[in-house]
């Protein structure tokens, strides 16, 4: 975006209005978190494909969380993270179940889920009929 003063436009990281201090760390902020993204986005790659080299789906996993129910309860979450002996802190557990629901849902709709866990891009598009067609 820019800032007009004087009818001139500035870049909004003009060193005039920001401090070279805050631009280093507005930088390394933002590297963090292109190299974070890229990193989740492997993830989301590999999830796809050891779940098509199992013969799974998206829409399987989802299943089994929510056991067999069209929609996921926090309890539902926490039920299959205790069977399969995975025991995050109760706030890890708020932070996995904000990353999965809508803000203020008592429960996660398989859209919802998928759109976390398929990668981005021409993949996706794999990812998501294979969502829907075991659902």
């Amino acid at each position: 975006f820019s800032v007009v003063r004087d009818g001139a436009p500035l870049s909004a990281l003009d060193t005039e209005l920001v401090p070279a201090a805050a631009r280093h760390q507005l930088h390394r902020l933002l590297s963090s978190a292109a190299r974070l993204a890229d990193a989740l986005e492997t993830d989301r790659r590999r999830l796809a494909q050891r779940l098509t080299s199992f013969g799974c789906s998206l829409g399987g996993v989802f299943s089994a969380i929510a056991g067999g129910r069209t929609v996921l309860g926090a309890a539902d979450l926490r039920r299959a993270l205790l069977h399969w002996r995975l025991l995050p802190p109760e706030h890890e557990l708020g932070l996995l179940w904000r990353r999965y629901s809508q803000p203020g849902a008592a429960a996660v709709e398989p859209s919802d889920f998928a759109r976390q866990l398929q990668p981005r891009g021409a993949a996706a598009a794999s990812v998501a009929a294979g969502l829907a067609t075991s659902m």
